[in-house]
């Protein structure tokens, strides 16, 4: 290897001082340039397509990924397991606004898309299930209501008694009313328990196709947004102990392993990348001239994202100017 010049070895050094802000400056360009780019040009669908395929083969295939997944919930669940901070209080203050607005734009899904989503068997056995206790808990409450009164009924004929035998029509009233209470209680039990799964399943498909409605209606855009806004700030607001416990009962290793071979299915297919190459030309097609930058812009996002990506680039840039390839390409640019 050549020797530096003094020049080079000056630069070198400049390069390389930690109080010098050369690899920031260049960092900061190369994220500027990136961001001004057109979406469009920054690379071509099929290279897309291909390194997509080549990202979801590396992390699908064998057990690197859930290791290194199971790695870091070890780490995170040491660190935070006990912390008892609300969740805002870790997370950049800045970064809640934009969330919060974007969260708040109304968007109102298409009816076909939620009709695929909520007539799953999972979401329509969820709703099964609701319809299905809450039907139960009502019976089990007119019972106990009944019993407990020693029957309505019952009770509304020894009131009617009390009145005296010569009160014999407001008698048979209460005797009558007692019949009907008891016959009602008898009918709801039967409904219940021998009648219930039929009713369910069509209060199911009734129930499915409201949530349905009520989702794809332009009327109540502005309701689930006010709706995500809260979630969000619910999330927020939640002590990180308590999140962390949640987390962990979902059971995220199981459900890594099923998205895991969803997506192995997926890539197994030979036009895999022939049909991610043409939804990625149609995203950048619907893009035109739009560049990452005024998107960041329309999230109010674009400062936070500048930031903290030019700090990873200098940070890169630093590492690579001490090694010694860097040295030989660098002594060859002065020769």
């Amino acid at each position: 290897m050549s020797k530096l010049s003094a020049e080079a070895s000056r630069a070198l050094d400049r390069l390389r001082d930690p109080e010098a802000k050369a690899l920031t400056a260049l960092a900061r360009m190369v994220v500027d340039e990136t961001t001004a780019t057109p979406l469009a040009e920054l690379a071509t669908p099929r290279w897309l397509a291909s390194q997509l395929k080549t990202a979801l083969e590396a992390a699908t295939r064998g057990e690197a990924l859930k290791g290194a997944v199971k790695e870091r919930m070890d780490r995170g669940r040491d660190t935070w397991a006990t912390d008892e901070r609300p969740l805002r209080e870790v997370v950049p203050e800045e970064i809640v606004p934009p969330l919060e607005k974007l969260l708040a734009r109304p968007y109102t899904p298409s009816e076909g898309l939620m009709r695929r989503i909520v007539r799953q068997p999972p979401v329509r056995d969820l709703i099964a299930r609701i319809l299905e206790d809450t039907l139960q808990r009502f019976g089990r409450r007119m019972r106990a209501l009944d019993e407990g009164a020693g029957g309505l009924g019952l009770r509304a004929a020894r009131r009617g008694r009390k009145l005296g035998k010569g009160l014999l029509a407001v008698a048979g009233v209460a005797e009558a009313a007692s019949d009907l209470a008891r016959t009602l209680s008898e009918e709801v039990e039967h409904a219940l328990e021998s009648r219930v799964k039929a009713f369910v399943g069509e209060a199911t498909t009734r129930a499915a196709d409201t949530m349905i409605a009520d989702m794809s209606d332009p009327e109540t855009a502005e309701t689930f947004a006010e709706f995500r806004v809260a979630l969000l700030n619910e999330i927020l607001d939640t002590p990180i102990n308590e999140l962390i416990a949640e987390a962990e009962g979902m059971g995220p290793l199981d459900a890594l392993d099923v998205v895991q071979e969803a997506i192995r299915v997926e890539l197994d297919r030979e036009d895999f990348i022939d049909r991610a190459e043409a939804r990625i030309a149609r995203l950048l097609e619907e893009a035109g001239d739009g560049t990452l930058g005024a998107w960041l812009d329309e999230v109010e996002l674009r400062d936070v994202w500048v930031d903290t990506t030019t700090e990873l680039v200098t940070a890169r840039l630093k590492a690579v100017v001490e090694t010694d390839a860097f040295v030989a390409w660098w002594t060859e640019l002065f020769v």
